[in-house]
């Protein structure tokens, strides 16, 4: 049993040990135990979280997006300030270290490397505050961008297939010529004859027969046709070449330029079938202005999934995958731009010539 005398002397040490008193000791010695203070959350505003939210959902308006940006966000900055605080106890440890055992100057690179050396064991205690917020705002991301996705799916639900588009077999050049396509008459490969007439009225009917030697790389094609009154008969050399995606293609040899195209021409006029180079074809796009051809495209890309004008989403076309239909968005929107960003320098351009 504790005497008297001793209880006596217990409290009148314990007396001379209660710490500081008065406020400013109580606050000269309220942080004597904090070391870095990481175990406490960050005290972040509102503004801060909300401006590193919007990286990560610009445009969403969402809720449960917004809140897990929220949340990612708040996490981001944890992840900083950790950072920051390792920084902070390097760059410290690294001012304190002047001179070596020696008494000789260190440079910078040798203060930080003894810095790190010094504190790798406070560095390593700080990497699960570290790894706890990274994991955090991995964790957040993923939910977000599983949501967007989701969300995504749901907005572009599909519409009734589209139908698909007639190409064109209209002339691409400028002027007015008739076409035979070597691809039309001999489709079928082999021995071949046929007829082949246009809509015009001064339009020839053609009677052709396709012959392969032997080989089967060469082969020679005979047209004839009745035009103004007289029969003319003409022969091509044809010839067959491998091609990157399909099978092999036959080409005609063109007579005059010896180069191997897949279509001759008539011009009016004329009573010969030549190639476009010898006939100095131009191409009817190349004429064309920058914003025609930037609108030309919008237009197509409009056809393909149902929009009446360029800044509208109509619904996804059934059977079109996600991705072709945003991809075919991003593109109309992109040529729409360029094609008022092209007519707007032309115009400028125009203004600085009439100036000068």
């Amino acid at each position: 049993m504790t005497s008297a005398a001793k209880v006596a002397a217990n409290r009148a040490n314990a007396k001379k040990s209660t710490g500081p008193r008065t406020a400013a000791g109580k606050a000269r010695v309220r942080r004597n135990a904090l070391q870095h203070g990481l175990s406490v959350p960050a005290n972040c505003s509102a503004e801060d979280i909300e401006d590193f939210a919007v990286t990560f959902t610009p445009d969403s308006i969402d809720p449960a997006e917004q809140d897990l940006a929220s949340h990612a966000a708040e996490a981001h900055l944890e992840l900083l300030r950790v950072r920051q605080t390792k920084v902070v106890l390097v760059n410290g440890a690294a001012r304190s270290l002047g001179r070596d055992q020696d008494g000789q100057s260190l440079t910078q690179d040798e203060r930080i490397s003894l810095a790190f050396a010094q504190q790798a064991k406070t560095l390593a205690a700080l990497d699960r505050y570290e790894h706890r917020a990274l994991a955090r705002r991995d964790l957040a991301l993923r939910k977000l961008r599983r949501l967007e996705r989701r969300n995504m799916r749901q907005s572009s639900k599909p519409g009734p297939p589209r139908p698909k588009a007639a190409r064109s077999r209209a002339s691409p050049y400028e002027q007015f010529v008739l076409t035979l396509a070597l691809r039309d008459a001999i489709k079928n490969g082999g021995n071949w004859s046929g007829s082949l007439g246009w809509n015009a009225a001064e339009a020839p009917r053609i009677n052709f027969l396709h012959q392969e030697n032997r080989s089967h790389d060469q082969g020679r094609f005979k047209l004839s046709f009745d035009l103004g009154g007289e029969h003319i008969t003409q022969t091509f050399t044809t010839q067959r070449r491998p091609s990157a995606i399909g099978g092999a293609k036959w080409y005609f040899i063109c007579p005059e330029t010896q180069k191997r195209v897949k279509a001759v021409h008539l011009r009016p006029g004329e009573r010969r079938f030549r190639s476009r180079h010898a006939l100095e074809l131009t191409y009817d796009s190349s004429l064309r202005t920058a914003p025609y051809r930037h609108a030309a495209r919008c237009e197509k890309l409009m056809e393909r999934i149902g929009a009446t004008y360029s800044d509208m989403d109509p619904p996804r076309p059934k059977y079109m995958r996600r991705l072709t239909y945003f991809r075919i968005l991003a593109e109309m929107t992109q040529e729409y731009d360029r094609m008022w960003q092209t007519q707007w320098e032309q115009g400028g351009s125009r203004r600085a010539e009439r100036v000068k």
